[in-house]
């Protein structure tokens, strides 16, 4: 078997988990942000740590402006990829809800968009080696504390973690 079959079969497997997770949930709701009333984050939110080393530059961004979204591999198998999608998420007063999809890329002509009730989101099949840096759209929101959710497949099973994005 060679190595580009086995990286296709990783990436199709890390795509499809990433459906599974999107289409049942992780706690978060699937509204789009015009239907969330969005708060500040509590401090034990502030100060909670992610399983991955994800960060966003800059930080804080500005609202509608193109970022780099890096997710690090460390301590991690080599063959572990992270896919082309994330979540954007913001604080309800009681837990973080999804408010935009997020699709990671080489520019902004990749986009975020709202999540709606429903909908169908397609990720493209695709699955980046560890570490990955990519380019992501800050979604048009007001000012505040917010946070993206991002996962890496690794060893057969999907590693969630999240980075605090500061929108100014």
């Amino acid at each position: 078997m060679s190595y580009a079959l086995d990286m296709t079969r990783i990436a199709a497997v890390f795509v499809g988990l990433l459906f599974v997770m999107a289409a049942c949930g992780n706690g978060s709701g699937t509204s789009g942000i015009s239907d969330v009333s969005c708060q500040d984050p509590p401090a034990e939110e502030l100060s909670a740590e992610s399983a991955l080393d994800i960060v966003v530059t800059p930080n804080p961004a500005a609202s509608g402006m193109e970022a780099s979204l890096s997710v690090s591999g460390d301590g991690l198998a080599a063959d572990a990829v992270t896919g082309a999608g994330a979540f954007w998420q913001c604080w309800n007063g009681s837990q973080w809800v999804d408010t935009h999809h997020m699709v990671k890329g080489e520019s902004a002509t990749y986009r975020t968009r709202a999540v709606t009730p429903g909908a169908t989101v397609t990720i493209p099949a695709v699955g980046y080696l560890l570490p990955s840096s990519r380019a992501i759209l800050i979604p048009d929101v007001p000012p505040g504390t917010y946070r993206i959710v991002d996962s890496v497949a690794v060893d057969g099973a999907v590693m969630t973690g999240f980075v605090l994005v500061q929108v100014r």
